[in-house]
């Protein structure tokens, strides 16, 4: 056999080391391709996840608020968000990983919600009043929405907890789907494969009604305000914060549809709008001690706070206790009409009475000095609208938002249900139209409406 040369030798063998770079480098390179492709596979099952949730949720409430509509109109447009949200459901169920037969019954039960609700708002308006076998049909698929959701809850929390991969449970999620029965009126365990403890995340509204409605808009307040200096405000920030001027820093400004200065002090920190010199947000990131003050002296030192900036007429209206902080809603009062669109959230330390949050977004964006003339109904015909089975507790005219970004003149009418539940009814003091439905709910941490 002929013998290379030592020449040919170290040829080859660059080659193949060569080679075998290359190999590398190309395996490298497809595992980090693989890599962002799975992670953005997962992120893409997460926010799917994550909708469906919403979505069930969303119906869970849409569900309990059709037992207390009082008009065929009002029950129309619960059943019309009902099939939205069913709609949204099933298209955020079919972006994740589960087989064609689990699909098959958790569609049907997704499609059944919005059928049947559009079914029996079809009835109500042409005539028929909503049969007691159809309210229970209707409070056992709110039964069901909730556990379908305390799953999902589960799920999500597990996802966060880098418990599992969502890329990697097809077949325990798919053995959650599958506990749905045909029927669409029963289910079975829940997340029985993934591991149980985890905490759930329940969907609730914590600051009355109207406390979370998009304030992205422009400020009519503002422009009539005369723009002031980042040195004013500098002083209006240091008085907010209680802290001497000299040591509040300057920290930017804001050019959105709220512009203003922001500054801090430590853990504090505050923004002044610019026009006016409003105090718009604050918070105090300094740790909560025990809990010293009742809940009468935290809304008391809201009440102070807020004459202390500068804005006057504001009624509390719900409140809640967490983490050691009374967090509690104002809306502005104006001739004895509660104006929910003008509201100003404050958080109270229960340990010293401090502020510690503070949000006029609300306030700042749409507070006007309105012309209410007297309505032309009666809060006993509101109440004589009400639906057989709630009885008034009390009345009051209010402003309340709409959806578009206008404002609705109410009569709010606070009942009780048979079953004890509390809802908050809202009827059109001009023509008696049945506007929203909220249900309070009363716990011992504050009060949460839904």
């Amino acid at each position: 056999m002929k013998k290379l040369k030592r020449r040919t030798v170290v040829k080859i063998a660059s080659f193949a080391s060569a080679a075998l770079i290359v190999a590398v480098g190309f395996a490298v390179s497809g595992y980090s391709l693989a890599c962002e492709y799975r992670e953005d596979l997962e992120n893409g099952y997460r926010r799917a996840l994550t909708g469906l949730s919403s979505d069930v949720s969303n119906m869970d409430t849409l569900l309990l608020k059709s037992k207390y509509a009082s008009t065929p109109t009002m029950l129309g447009t619960i059943a019309s968000e009902i099939w939205r949200s069913s709609g949204s459901a099933k298209t955020n169920l079919g972006m994740l990983p589960v087989t064609e037969a689990s699909l098959d019954n958790v569609n049907k039960f997704l499609s059944q919600v919005g059928e049947y609700a559009l079914f029996v708002s079809e009835r109500v308006a042409s005539g028929d009043e909503m049969t007691a076998e159809q309210t229970d049909a209707m409070a056992r698929l709110s039964a069901l929405a909730t556990k379908v959701n305390d799953g999902l809850n589960e799920l999500i929390a597990a996802i966060s907890d880098k418990t599992v991969m969502l890329t990697e449970v097809s077949n325990k999620t798919n053995g959650f789907l599958a506990g749905i029965n045909n029927d669409g009126i029963a289910i079975s365990g829940g997340f029985a494969d993934v591991e149980n403890g985890f905490e759930n995340y329940p969907t609730l509204i914590y600051d009355g009604p109207y406390s979370d409605y998009s304030v992205n808009k422009e400020s009519a307040m503002l422009k009539e305000e005369t723009p002031v200096s980042a040195e004013k405000a500098r002083k209006v920030a240091a008085f907010a914060m209680d802290v001497s001027e000299s040591d509040v820093t300057f920290g930017g400004e804001n050019s959105g549809k709220l512009p203003g200065y922001y500054f801090y002090c430590g853990e504090k920190s505050a923004e002044i709008t610019k026009a006016g010199g409003h105090l718009l947000t604050m918070t105090d990131g300094a740790e909560q001690g025990d809990e010293l003050i009742s809940v009468k002296e935290a809304v008391a030192a809201a009440e102070r706070f807020l004459v202390k900036m500068g804005y006057n007429g504001m009624e509390s209206t719900y409140h809640v206790v967490e983490y050691g902080v009374c967090s509690i809603s104002f809306a502005y009062e104006s001739d004895g009409v509660t104006c929910y669109p003008d509201i100003i959230k404050v958080g109270v330390s229960m340990t010293d009475g401090k502020v510690k949050t503070f949000d006029a977004r609300g306030y700042i964006t749409d507070h006007t000095e309105r012309e209410l003339p007297a309505p032309e109904t009666t809060a006993a015909e509101a109440i004589a609208k009400l639906r057989k089975g709630l009885s008034a507790q009390s009345e009051r005219l209010v402003v309340i938002p709409t959806d578009g970004g206008g404002e609705k003149y109410c009569w709010e009418i606070k009942c009780r249900a048979a079953d004890g539940t509390k809802v908050l009814e809202y009827f059109n003091a001009d023509s008696l139209r049945e506007e929203d439905i909220l249900i309070l709910l009363e716990q011992e941490n504050g009060v949460l409406t839904v």
